[in-house]
């Protein structure tokens, strides 16, 4: 015996293991076939039809209050954030 209870193998007498190929899976029933890919496509349906659809006169009327001043873009205030806090002297 060796460390841990161990034994070396006698290769003489070791018959060799037999590969066999692993079994199907089961079958799906017709629910589980059908409810993943019918998920996804109506995922995407949904997401293409909200991209080509979008809402025109919202988006009409939002880009002319934009157009007259009305809302600011989110670029177009980045700095009056620094200003408000600066007073002009370093802070030593």
């Amino acid at each position: 015996m060796g460390r841990y209870g161990l034994s070396r193998l006698n290769y003489a007498t070791l018959e060799p293991a037999v590969w066999t190929v692993p079994p199907h899976p089961p079958t799906k029933s017709v629910t589980e076939r059908v409810l993943f890919p019918l998920t996804v496509a109506l995922t995407g349906a949904i997401v293409v039809w909200a991209y080509m659809n979008p809402e025109e006169d919202n988006m009409q009327e939002y880009w002319k209050r934009v157009e007259t001043g009305q809302i600011l873009m989110d670029d177009d205030d980045d700095d009056d954030d620094d200003e408000e806090d600066w007073d002009g002297e370093d802070e030593d």
